[in-house]
């Protein structure tokens, strides 16, 4: 009887126990399923911000360089059309940033941040780089031990013999990235860190259609993949179309595929002079050619300004080895270019590419003498007069004054015209005169 009164609660507690368990069974099978699919999109990228993350994480700064125009893990491409200078002017920026110094004068301010740089060029032979090199720091007044220092943090690597690849066609119709990729990331991993990395140019480097926007997007994917994992920005070089004309825009004139432009974050645009600005500026046409203009474009983190900055290919002499007609080696020269920007629309011409304050600059400009010859001698004699090395008158020259405040330019001058005349022989009365 016991029992079967029982029966009841005995019947109820099994089914809520059955029912429990179920219940378990059921959040175990939810949670494995949660899991799987979390792995799965993981797999795919699909990796949504968390809510507090957005609100709660830290914000870093981009980590752009030389003056925002390139960026760690993301991709630039300067185009131009052939001829005009970008190869040179890519070399000139590369320049810069190993020297710590706006060698173009492109950035504005003098100084840049010190870079580790490679550069793959495979149109430029190995003589042919070096000799650029050599021509840029001369023209620039970078020599001796700071010139050796310079090219300490520039990995050249020239494919004028053998075309480096780094995107191939596969069998499937696809893209695919080549042992190059790899070897770039290896490369950049032996140097302990590489900050930026040059292409020129892009239709070398791959065997896909030009015109295709399949086959350039995922060639631009590869190099955007390079990017993020050797966290390094990339420049790339790259041609306009023909039909571009003198003053094409910065976007639209690209040559071949669209998918170029769009799966870049930055864009520049070398352009030669017109025959317009060169008449509107005073240039005859013997010397239009030695002009060219770069152009801010696309900008995907900031504000398109689309404005153009000038500059003129000079020429420098630089010491080569010449054979004569027996194969004996002798001594000669061979002449380089080095682009120097150059203020078209004030009228004052080039402006030298150091860090110096314009107040400076003026009153060196005005001795009779070529600009490189004067850059050397004016930072030796600093540098003996404040007895420090020459990156220590940099930092020095950078804290100087504003030429505005008239009493600091006097000062200035006033200094610069004490060190002259006691360590530049034939100056003394022309720089009395400056002065005065």
């Amino acid at each position: 009887e016991e029992w079967e009164a029982g029966r009841e609660e005995r019947e109820r507690l099994a089914a809520e126990k059955q029912w429990i368990e179920e219940d378990e069974r059921w959040q175990r099978k939810c949670e494995e399923d949660k899991e799987r699919q979390a792995k799965a999109m993981k797999r795919l990228g699909l990796i949504p911000i968390s809510a507090r993350a957005m609100k709660d994480q830290s914000i870093k700064k981009r980590p752009k360089m030389f003056g925002g125009t390139l960026e760690r893990r993301v991709v630039t491409v300067l185009s131009g059309a052939g001829g005009v200078g970008k190869s040179l002017f890519a070399l000139s920026m590369a320049l810069s940033m190993t020297s710590g110094r706006d060698l173009t004068g492109f950035v504005g301010g003098g100084s840049v941040d010190r870079r580790k740089v490679l550069m793959i060029s495979n149109e430029d032979s190995k003589e042919e780089l070096i000799l650029r090199s050599r021509g840029i720091c001369k023209g620039a007044g970078v020599s001796g031990e700071e010139e050796q220092e310079v090219f300490d943090e520039l990995l050249l690597v020239s494919g004028s013999k053998k075309k480096l690849i780094l995107a191939r066609k596969a069998k499937n119709g696809a893209m695919e990235p080549t042992k190059v990729v790899s070897g770039i990331e290896a490369m950049c991993d032996e140097e302990d860190w590489v900050d930026v990395i040059i292409i020129d140019p892009l239709v070398s480097i791959h065997t896909g259609d030009e015109n295709s926007n399949v086959d350039m997007e995922q060639v631009m994917g590869i190099l955007r993949g390079l990017a993020e994992r050797t966290d390094a920005a990339v420049l790339v070089l790259h041609h306009i179309r023909k039909s571009s004309g003198s003053s094409p825009n910065v976007d639209d004139s690209m040559r071949g595929a669209s998918a170029v432009v769009n799966a870049a974050r930055h864009t520049m645009l070398l352009t030669s002079l017109s025959i317009k600005d060169a008449s509107r500026y005073g240039i005859v046409e013997l010397e239009r050619g030695l002009y060219f203009g770069v152009t801010s474009g696309k900008n995907n983190y900031g504000i398109k300004d689309g404005t153009t900055t000038f500059f003129k290919n000079k020429s420098i002499d630089v010491p080569v080895m010449a054979l004569d007609a027996d194969w004996n080696e002798y001594a000669d020269v061979d002449s380089c270019g080095y682009p120097v920007m150059v203020d078209l629309e004030s009228g004052s011409g080039d402006k030298p590419s150091t860090i110096m304050p314009v107040h400076v600059v003026r009153v060196l400009q005005q001795v009779n003498a070529t600009w490189p010859a004067i850059l050397s001698d004016y930072f030796e004699a600093f540098s003996e007069e404040w007895g420090v090395a020459k990156s220590g008158v940099y930092d020095r020259l950078k804290c100087l004054p504003s030429a505005k405040e008239m009493k600091a330019e006097v000062k200035i001058q006033g200094v610069l015209y004490g060190v002259w005349t006691e360590k530049i022989d034939g100056k003394k009365a022309l720089l009395r005169e400056i002065i005065s």
